[in-house]
């Protein structure tokens, strides 16, 4: 699909990004309802699919603002067939993906202006014109390689399959028995927490698991992280402050509580705020907290909108002079290139690379 891609789609212009940005609440709205008003919905998106399905229009509309704010074709390349994949092992059909894409252009060409709709209407007409192709992608499943230490091995078995099970107490002993040091937990953290998670999302993208399996484990492994972070005491250094944040409307923030924890054990003043924080608070919060840096989270690909503007509102707030940005998290995992085009200060892949980051990224 890369050279259709690259030789067809003509870049949107500013202009054309920003009203559709602009205009984004209308057209998920428009789309919502020429979708639930359809007599076939229940066959399209299956008995019960119509909330999960109002998720998705929301998830779609940020990640294409993004798409579309950057001209980043390639990442409908790499997203697409997973969406596809996620959503058809739910009970959607693939008959519902270009019906919603057609209802995507209806809304385009009724909202926004005559000249910011068409170049926007081609990029979806791209998608629509490789539909069996991104099927075909789909089915083509990549198994991810979860990199960890061969003396992480054994605890890291042991625990995913006490995860799946649910059992909180045996994934918890398991955890303790294994952490006697500071650098236990974090390689805990490396080498079985973050690879237990990331399996655990493949499994629910497969269909093997249920959403209410997939928030046990990660509920288990939030606990199991807590805990762990009491095991060791550091001394604290309040002439260095991080605050942690996952953006608005970001839920996976494990990743996050991770680096957190991390740069505590490695002595920094730490406030971690979680999912779902206003912009507004958050500003009131780095205003008072004065943070030398901001590390900044986010997991899903349709994130990466709410992480731009909450960059742009520091920049523009007067905090940007003071304080460096550091971003990871498994959205930039393909395109480690995209934080520093949208001014953050440097990437970090891991827990234990974002502490290492932070440290040059103060002189430290």
């Amino acid at each position: 699909m890369k050279e259709d891609i690259d030789q067809i789609i003509s870049p949107v212009s500013i202009a054309a990004a920003q009203d559709y940005a602009l205009n984004i609440n209308r057209l998920i709205i428009h789309v919502d309802n020429a979708m639930i008003t359809r007599k076939d919905i229940t066959s399209l998106v299956s008995v019960g699919g119509v909330d999960m399905m109002k998720i998705n229009h929301m998830n779609h509309a940020a990640f294409m603002s993004a798409v579309f704010l950057f001209n980043r074709f390639s990442l409908l390349e790499t997203t697409l067939p997973w969406i596809y994949r996620a959503y058809h092992n739910h009970g959607f059909s693939y008959d519902y993906f270009p019906i919603e894409l057609n209802s995507w252009i209806e809304a385009v060409r009724i909202i926004l202006l005559p000249v910011n709709a068409d170049p926007i209407i081609k990029v979806y007409e791209w998608m629509l014109d490789n539909h069996e192709n991104i099927i075909k992608s789909s089915l083509t499943v990549v198994n991810q390689e979860y990199i960890i230490d061969y003396r992480w091995m054994d605890t890291y078995e042991l625990f995913f399959k006490s995860l799946l099970k649910g059992d909180t107490y045996k994934c918890s002993e398991i955890a303790h028995d294994s952490c006697k040091t500071e650098s236990d937990i974090k390689n805990f953290y490396l080498n079985v927490a973050q690879p237990s998670l990331y399996r655990i999302g493949d499994l629910w993208e497969s269909g093997e698991i249920s959403v209410a399996v997939e928030h046990l484990a990660t509920s288990i492994v939030s606990r199991t992280i807590s805990q762990l972070s009491f095991l060791y005491i550091p001394v604290i250094d309040r002439d260095r402050r991080v605050m942690v944040l996952c953006v608005s409307g970001e839920c996976h923030q494990m990743g996050a509580m991770m680096v957190a924890n991390c740069f505590e054990m490695d002595g920094w003043s730490v406030n971690f705020l979680a999912d779902s924080v206003p912009f507004r608070d958050t500003m009131q919060h780095i205003a008072a907290f004065k943070p030398h840096l901001l590390a900044l989270s986010v997991t899903m690909p349709y994130n990466i909108t709410p992480m731009i503007e909450l960059i742009k509102k520091i920049k523009t707030g007067g905090y940007y002079d003071e304080m460096k940005i550091l971003a990871g998290g498994q959205a930039f995992k393909l395109f480690p290139d995209l934080p520093g085009i949208f001014g953050v200060d440097e990437y970090a892949a891991d827990c234990i690379s974002a502490v290492t980051a932070g440290r040059g990224l103060i002189g430290q």
